[in-house]
C-alpha cells in the first residue's frame, strides 16, 4: 500500500516517526499518488490537506490529532501503532465520500 504523509510545521518529528513506522511493517512512502493519506495536525491542517489535494476522493484519508481538540481527525497520536496494525490487517472503516462531501458542505 502507498501512504503519502502530509503535516503542519509542528508536526515534523511525529511524521518522521510515522515514516519510519510504515516502512517497518511495509509500507511505501510516496510523495506523489497514494493509496492512502495520513494527516497530521488539526483540523486546520487537515483540511488545507484535503484543498492541496483537490479534494480526491480515491485515496483514503487518515487524519492523525496533534493538537487538543480536532474533530476531523480519527486517530490520536497515542493510538498510531494500532492504527498501522488495522492497516495492515485492512480493517479500516472508510467514510471517504461521506467525509469529503460533508468538507464541501463547510468550506
Amino acid at each position: 500500500m502507498d501512504i503519502k504523509i502530509m503535516y503542519n510545521e509542528s508536526s515534523k518529528i511525529l511524521a518522521r516517526v510515522l515514516k519510519s513506522k510504515f516502512k517497518q511493517e511495509g509500507f511505501n512512502i510516496v510523495d506523489s499518488h497514494a493509496d492512502c493519506v495520513c494527516i497530521i495536525g488539526g483540523d486546520g491542517t487537515f483540511l488545507r490537506a484535503l484543498r492541496k489535494l483537490n479534494y480526491d476522493s480515491i485515496p483514503v484519508y487518515i487524519g492523525i490529532n496533534s493538537g487538543n481538540l480536532g474533530y476531523l481527525q480519527d486517530v490520536h497520536i497515542d493510538k498510531v501503532g494500532d492504527m498501522i496494525n488495522y492497516l495492515n490487517l485492512e480493517e479500516i472503516f472508510i467514510q471517504k465520500e461521506e467525509l469529503v462531501y460533508k468538507l464541501f458542505l463547510f468550506l
